[in-house]
């Protein structure tokens, strides 16, 4: 072993090799770990290192949080890609708050590198359908179920204020569902769906102004009526908007 690759026990500085996992000298326990940069190894513990000089960060470690809605088991906060989420080490759901949710489902260089770095589970995927309502881990409530921008076919519970829970591999389908542009689709189809619904309305002030309406009522000249269909095309286009993430 070359001078530039030897490692030292972070407790007393003595040398070490990779596979050492107690120090000869002190007896301190020793486990490496990757440098972020050069993906060296390192002893755990070590603020540099050995190979390029790199600061080490030690990553924080899991906390226990709030109980899985799906098998109550304590979930545990997460940082994958930079972003916190809560995962269950009973049966791998994962918690997403609203914020993040949201930010996510935007950052398509981050989608796959958490996908990829959440736990392989081995039994197959729990069936969302065959379960009952969740309760949302923030405020308890019973969560709303949701097919996801309605065309996804990701099934997910969903509490509109605190945030979203996927069942195992949910989180994986959604994010093939966003890396296949499946967000456009789902918009082109609110937005036919929106002009066809203004079309109705069109019609069918044609057909008022053809009878008799009332005072206020005329289509032409963008009257009352007028403005209040509008006001309606207005409002469901906010509507898509608001929900585009959360079905």
């Amino acid at each position: 072993m070359s001078d530039a690759t030897v490692l030292h026990c972070p407790a007393c500085g003595a040398p070490a090799a990779p596979e050492d996992t107690v120090c000869r000298y002190c007896e301190a326990p020793l486990a490496t770990v990757a440098c972020p940069k050069c993906f060296g190894l390192a002893f755990k513990g070590a603020k540099n290192c050995p190979h390029c000089g790199a600061v080490l960060v030690e990553a924080a470690p899991a906390q226990d949080g709030q109980a899985c809605p799906g098998c109550k088991r304590p979930m545990q906060l997460r940082e994958l890609g930079g972003y916190k989420l809560e995962i269950c080490g009973g049966c791998a759901s994962v918690w997403i708050d609203r914020a993040t949710f949201e930010a996510f489902c935007h950052d398509q260089e981050k989608q796959a590198i958490v996908v990829e770095a959440l736990p392989k589970m081995d039994a197959a995927p729990i069936n969302a359908l065959n379960q009952g309502y969740r309760p949302c881990p923030d405020c308890k409530k019973l969560m709303n179920r949701v097919n996801f921008a309605q065309i996804s076919g990701v099934i997910l519970d969903t509490c509109k204020e605190h945030g979203t829970f996927f069942d195992p591999d949910e989180l994986r389908r959604l994010v093939a569902f966003l890396q296949g542009g499946g967000m456009d689709r789902a918009r082109s189809r609110q937005v036919e769906a929106l002009k066809a619904e203004e079309n109705r309305l069109k019609d069918a002030a044609r057909d008022l102004a053809t009878g008799t309406p009332d005072a206020g009522s005329s289509w032409s000249g963008g009257g009352t009526l007028g403005q209040t269909l509008g006001s309606a095309v207005e409002q469901g286009l906010t509507r898509f908007l608001f929900d585009r993430f959360l079905g």
